[in-house]
């Protein structure tokens, strides 16, 4: 009775491809600066401008997507692209509280105690 379950799968036959099929594969060209994939971006300079300078005013990621009228993420994407925005750069982030606080990426020394 388990024997038929045993088969299941191992009756398949294995595929076979057109030689000239293989023949039309070959490695793709390197990446280099100027051949690499990159998406288009959706928003114009002067939106990535108005962007900016929202930011620099204390506007939230969220407000400045719903005031271009796009995702917010599009908006921060758009803005690594473009290279105005650098990722956790090390700098000191204000809290709502009025503090500063350190980014996640600054290192903190730390002293051992023998």
């Amino acid at each position: 009775m388990l024997e038929a379950l045993l088969q299941r799968g191992r009756d398949r036959k294995k595929r076979k491809m057109n030689p000239k099929s293989l023949a039309n594969l070959r490695p793709a060209k390197p990446f280099t600066s100027g051949h690499r994939p990159s998406k288009p971006r959706k928003l114009t300079d002067e939106q990535l401008n108005q962007a900016i300078e929202l930011r620099a005013n204390g506007c939230s990621w969220r407000k400045v997507g719903d005031l271009l009228k796009c995702n917010y993420q599009t908006v921060r994407s758009s803005l690594r692209r473009r290279g105005e925005l650098k990722p956790n750069s090390g700098e000191n982030t204000k809290l709502l509280t009025g503090g500063e606080m350190p980014s996640s990426y600054d290192p903190i020394p730390v002293k051992l105690v023998i």
